[in-house]
């Protein structure tokens, strides 16, 4: 209570454990890097994904020691940090090779070989429900705009069909949300 950090009371110290995992992982990437560059010389500047550790880590060495040092503030570059996420494609590549992944491998293979199979049936599932959204919007129009029935029921009968997107959004629920159509159901049946 009275602690405007929601996470100082599950994990108190997190922030400064965080700050040295940041430096010790600053300094194995920047060793790293200068390791490689001494073995592969100037290969090393051919391949791409080498000059993405060279600017992560030249943007971790600048956000950990030169910025502190200068008094400047750091901008906020959160994609520099996705950076580091591509790091993750090199290990991948070597997941690729090793036996041991052989069942990963036709997983993943097979999950890509789908999609175009999945497009298409994203796209059919689409245009049945865009066919839908029109046939219900047409149907309720003449219930919508009769002045015999309770209001209520007609302007929430017009907040789920009034406009085709609004049926569109409908039909979307009552397909993909399991439950969706019980209160819909309901207003329509009754």
């Amino acid at each position: 209570l009275g602690s405007n950090d929601p996470a100082q009371g599950v994990w108190p110290h997190a922030e400064a454990i965080f700050k040295a995992l940041d430096h010790m992982f600053c300094w194995v990437f920047l060793t790293e890097l200068i390791l490689r560059v001494l073995t592969f010389k100037s290969s090393f500047f051919v391949v791409i994904f080498n000059w993405i550790d060279i600017v992560t880590v030249a943007f971790a060495v600048f956000e950990l020691y030169l910025f502190p040092v200068m008094n400047l503030d750091f901008p906020n570059l959160t994609f520099v940090r996705l950076l580091r996420l591509l790091k993750l494609v090199k290990v991948l590549r070597i997941v690729r090779v090793m036996r041991l992944f052989h069942q990963l491998r036709v997983l993943v293979v097979a999950i890509a070989s789908s999609i175009s199979a999945l497009t298409w049936s994203i796209l059919f599932l689409t245009i049945v429900q865009a066919i839908a959204a029109l046939f219900m919007t047409q149907v309720l129009r003449d219930f919508i705009t009769d002045p015999l029935q309770p209001i209520a029921t007609r302007t929430q009968c017009f907040h789920y069909f009034g406009r085709w997107s609004q049926s569109m959004l409908t039909m979307y629920q009552i397909t993909l949300a399991p439950g969706a159509w019980g209160p819909i159901g309901r207003l329509l049946i009754f």
